[in-house]
């Protein structure tokens, strides 16, 4: 089995865990690998960032990523990382589940952008943008705003959330458009569903768009974006030992 490790760096606590993997695939016979997307299997370690940015480089392979949590927050990465021996117990017996998390994908400019938890289009500097926003080829709003999330279920405690946006259980075929900042008191958070269209005309000033919180670019003043529900789905290993809820009410600390 070949076994690639995302891993970010700067997260002390993930250090061990690296380490255990590491001596766990030379007495197992199995490839160890760094940053690979070539694997039969991923293990993240770090927060909910080094989970995205393995998953936009094998979430298309439907390679299976594993998270360890050795960040701050970490509603992707399951697994605390002093719990890394238990998680690759786990792994050695096959005996987890596969949840498949939805992707959208957005279209702009020839280009094509994927998100397992949104698509941001925001302010390229300080001046407010203005937004078309059609669902289904019909009219929704026009609206001056500092952004516009597109958020999956996934995504829907991220960004999203911190923007006023709802909670989405991870099953839901649903999307949510969450206005950042919108210069209007009446544009609330708006659930769709998950296999709509939506699509975006910039009509006054620059914009960045971006996904997972990668790398952006620019919308220039009349660009349009279509995000729609992508062609694949990312798989990610979950223990069993922590149910959603669970891990709702640990995360936002919920009595």
């Amino acid at each position: 089995m070949r076994v690639s490790v995302y891993y970010n760096k700067t997260k002390g606590e993930g250090e061990h865990a690296l380490k255990r993997i590491k001596e766990w695939c030379n007495k197992r016979g199995y490839d160890f690998l760094m940053d690979s997307p070539d694997a039969d299997v991923v293990i993240a370690i770090g927060g909910d960032g080094t989970l995205l940015r393995a998953a936009s480089e094998v979430g298309k392979r439907e390679i299976p990523i594993m998270g360890i949590n050795a960040g701050s927050l970490g509603f992707l990465t399951e697994v605390p990382a002093d719990e890394i021996d238990e998680a690759l117990d786990v792994l050695d017996r096959k005996d987890y589940v596969i949840e498949d998390r939805s992707v959208i994908s957005a279209h702009y400019n020839d280009r094509v952008m994927n998100g397992l938890n949104d698509v941001v289009i925001s302010m390229h500097d300080i001046r407010m943008i203005t937004l078309t926003i059609y669902v289904d080829n019909r009219f929704v709003t026009r609206v001056g705003c500092d952004g516009l999330i597109i958020s999956t279920p996934t995504g829907s405690t991220a960004y999203s959330l911190a923007c006023g946006g709802p909670i989405l259980v991870p099953w839901m075929d649903a999307l949510v458009i969450t206005p950042i900042s919108p210069h209007t008191l009446s544009f609330r958070p708006l659930v769709i569903h998950m296999d709509s269209v939506i699509r975006v005309q910039v009509e006054k000033n620059e914009a960045v768009i971006v996904a997972d919180g990668q790398k952006g670019e620019t919308l220039c003043c009349g660009n349009e974006v279509l995000i729609k529900k992508a062609d694949y789905k990312v798989k990610l290993i979950r223990t069993g030992k922590r149910d959603y809820f669970e891990i709702l009410r640990s995360k936002l600390h919920w009595g």
